[in-house]
């Protein structure tokens, strides 16, 4: 008997379930209120109207069906009501849904927030510009979780989860920031012919690439991490772009993979635990690479065919070998630390300038092209220490790894002013040191006080954004070092994060930016 009961509610719980669904389709405008929706033909928000879909919404399409948005569509969850869209069960066993798709002819003020999108051909396509969408989840869909064609798009705060392509940006260029990345069965962020800025967004684990770039250039990458993608961290092919202040760790091949490409810049970066390459680069013509920690990659630099390239500054470590410079390519090394690899440089092609280096590792020097008396101690550098011709260094660069990937220099270290004189002074106004950090030689200087007012406090920070973002203020070289709270030879924003963080510790006043 009790079987029989427990059917008897659990076809009444369907029934009540299927009741409530409100069929929907064809042209709405208005305010779509909170209720559950089974979308039989295809919603259209008709041009010059607006549709508000309020928090709490469930939405089921049928095979095919989606919204079109010739109009205004806000998408109006929150972060304890979001609006669900979804297909007619909610899993694999229904057939996907065509997601929402904002024309050309769509008003720029359209945003989804809050909003979850699941199994779905193209979750999000949009073609209309200056649209937002923020704090959505997108899983599940089986072409693009977002696909964009147009400008002054934004991507803040969303997750796009187990889809055959996380984002798509074709021809126009957008801001995606502040994203989880993850789990897609191809790339994670695809950029064909366009240029974008790609900020604090977190691309992990998927199947191809983390980011890849296809014929676009001028292109931001900037505060990511790119972690145990399949193939690479970053995939460039035909295209352009600073890199900077990334995390590029554990990809199955290559941490930066650059094919075909000309004119970018490789600056402050962590790219560690690599399969492959750290960077890896064929047929490339005017990369900088400066202040990078490149360590324990198979091999941290690679270069077949490639030209004009620049290595300053750089922190070379821990790998199988340092430096693989092959097959008609040309490069210059200045001031670079390549310690504790069992390869220091393989050099089997030209190089046109490798001077002021620190090379310590189990074989310094191999290979089949190296220039005469280099790595043939002959003289000193200008702190006395015996050297080559080219003013390279082979001894202990007396290092401590505070935390990993920091190696920072002890105050014995032979790399302390022993970089280029060509080169820019460190922050400290003394001759740049080997390596990615220098050591700061005027210890007296209080970090983080950026005024020299003897207190760190909220204004500080201040300066430094005004510093970044402002061309008119000008700040001199003690301020400098002040402002570089890490002390990684370079003022960044993060730097006035971690001033305001140290107001907060010390319970300053950090609402105090006047003086």
């Amino acid at each position: 008997m009790k079987p029989i009961i427990l059917l008897v509610l659990l076809f009444l719980q369907f029934s009540l379930l299927s009741a409530e669904l409100v069929t929907i389709s064809g042209n709405q405008t208005g305010i779509l209120f909170r209720n559950n929706y089974l979308v039989e033909e295809d919603i259209i928000v008709p041009a010059n109207e607006q549709l508000i879909i309020e928090n709490g919404c469930f939405l089921y399409f049928l095979e095919d069906k989606k919204i079109i948005v010739n109009g205004t569509l806000f998408c109006d969850g929150n972060e304890n009501s979001p609006i669900i869209f979804t297909n007619e069960t909610d899993d694999w066993s229904a057939p996907e849904w065509k997601g929402i798709h904002f024309t050309t002819e769509s008003n720029s003020l359209s945003y989804v927030k809050f909003s979850q999108f699941r199994f779905a051909k193209t979750s999000i396509k949009i073609e209309c510009n200056n649209c937002k969408i923020t704090e959505t989840e997108i899983k599940y869909s089986s072409d693009y979780g977002i696909e964009i064609d147009a400008e002054y798009v934004e991507i803040l705060n969303c997750t796009l989860k187990n889809n055959q392509v996380g984002i798509i940006v074709q021809h126009k260029g957008c801001l995606i920031a502040d994203c989880n990345i993850c789990d897609n069965y191809l790339s994670g962020i695809v950029i064909e012919h366009t240029n974008s800025q790609i900020i604090r967004n977190i691309c992990d684990n998927n199947t191809n690439n983390g980011l890849e770039l296809i014929e676009s250039n001028n292109n931001l990458i900037a505060n990511n991490c790119f972690s145990n993608n399949y193939l690479n961290g970053i995939y460039l092919i035909n295209s352009s772009a600073i890199i900077k202040d990334n995390i590029i760790t554990e990809n199955s091949d290559n941490g930066i993979m650059i094919l075909e490409s000309e004119t970018s810049n490789i600056t402050n970066n962590c790219i560690s635990d690599n399969g492959y390459c750290g960077i890896y680069e064929s047929q490339v013509t005017d990369i900088s690479m400066e202040r990078n920690a490149i360590l324990n990659n198979l091999i941290a630099i690679k270069l077949i065919y490639s030209n004009q390239n620049t290595l300053k500054n750089n922190t070379i470590a821990e790998n199988h070998t340092g430096l693989d410079i092959d097959e008609n390519s040309e490069v210059n090394v200045n001031s670079t630390l390549i310690c504790n690899n069992q390869i220091g440089v393989n050099i089997n092609s030209n190089i046109s300038n490798f001077e002021f280096n620190l090379i310590f590792n189990e074989v310094n020097i191999d290979g089949t092209n190296i220039p005469e008396n280099f790595g043939v101690i002959n003289s000193l550098n200008n702190n006395g220490v015996e050297a080559d011709c080219y003013s390279n260094i082979f001894v202990d660069p007396e290092i401590q790894i505070i935390e990993f990937p920091e190696y920072l220099l002890t105050e014995f270290s032979p790399c302390i002013d022993a970089g280029s004189p060509k080169l820019s002074d460190d922050p400290d106004s003394t001759i740049c040191d080997i390596g990615k950090n220098f050591f700061n030689q005027y210890s007296e200087i209080l970090i983080g006080d950026v005024d020299g007012n003897n207190i760190v406090q909220a204004y500080d920070a201040f300066l430094v954004f005004e510093y970044l973002f402002n061309s008119v203020q000008i700040l001199q070289a003690w301020q400098i070092l002040a402002a570089d709270f890490d002390q990684n030879g370079i003022v960044q924003a993060n730097d006035a994060s971690l001033i305001l963080q140290s107001c907060l510790l010390q319970n300053l006043d950090v609402n105090n930016y006047s003086r």
